[in-house]
């Protein structure tokens, strides 16, 4: 797994992911070079101390996982151009990294990117028209480069959030809520459909909308991630161990592989 947003609790996990960063892509240990000798004799003892031991592997591991991912960037060029904001620069690292899986030998990966800036307390409209122009102008430039790989038909992109925002204004902006909106797509995505049905009234006595407009969600966050777990190559039988809360919401609340994937 890598991570072009820094440390992320989706990730965490047995196997820590590549960090890359947005700009710099893979950030080099400058000295390894001229101490790499040093550090092998460092670290080729083997030591009493279970510490020590995993320490000197991680360090030795890392060090050398990080040349040769950074020798595999650097030699990458992409066939489209993409803008120089956080989110389009995260999606750049991402559409090189997946242009080096014959070097490193990536089967199949997932990727965290992020964007900031959501949290409109003080002032929505302008603000979230800005903020999915960002995400749209970067989709289409990942896209594109996607299909110039000829990788689009084997990628999917799912949108997440940690909330909503309330229906009710604050005076300037809206608050944390629940339910929100989110998009899936993929060259191997059915596309232009709604899953979850949309709230039959607005107004906060409606029977999906709590106080200050914040709307219980429709659609379970186990019902995206179930057909996607299985399309990524998770058993049928393990899906309630990789998704605990599953078993929650069958047999209706779960979107099948045939209802959102092309056959």
């Amino acid at each position: 797994a890598y991570s072009i947003a820094g440390t992320t609790r989706i990730f965490k996990g047995p196997v820590a992911p590549d960090i890359v960063d947005a700009n710099s892509g893979v950030v080099r240990y400058s000295a390894f070079n001229s101490l790499s000798g040093y550090i092998t004799n460092m670290t080729k003892h083997t030591s009493a101390s279970a510490f020590a031991e995993t320490f000197s592997e991680a360090l030795q591991e890392t060090l050398q996982r990080t040349e040769v991912l950074g020798d595999a960037l650097d030699g990458v060029r992409l066939s489209t151009s993409f803008s120089s904001d956080s989110i389009s620069e995260q999606f750049e690292q991402v559409a090189k990294l997946m242009k080096t899986r014959d070097v490193v030998q990536t089967e199949r990966e997932a990727f965290f990117v992020s964007i900031s800036g959501w949290d409109m307390h003080n002032e929505v409209y302008n603000a979230l028209q800005y903020r999915l122009g960002q995400v749209n102008n970067a989709l289409k430039s990942f896209v594109a480069e996607m299909e110039a790989q000829a990788l689009w038909n084997d990628v999917v992109v799912l949108s997440a959030s940690d909330f909503g925002r309330t229906l009710t204004s604050n005076g300037r902006g809206s608050d944390h809520a629940w339910a929100g909106n989110h998009f899936i797509a993929g060259g191997a995505i059915k596309g232009g459909q709604i899953f979850g049905k949309y709230p039959a009234r607005l107004a906060e006595e409606g029977p999906q909308i709590l106080s200050r407009g914040r709307v219980i969600p429709e659609t379970s966050l186990e019902a995206v991630w179930s057909p996607l777990a299985l399309w990524f190559g998770v058993k049928r039988a393990d899906l309630n161990t990789v998704l605990p809360n599953r078993a929650n919401f069958l047999p209706d609340g779960i979107i099948e592989p045939e209802q959102l994937f092309k056959q």
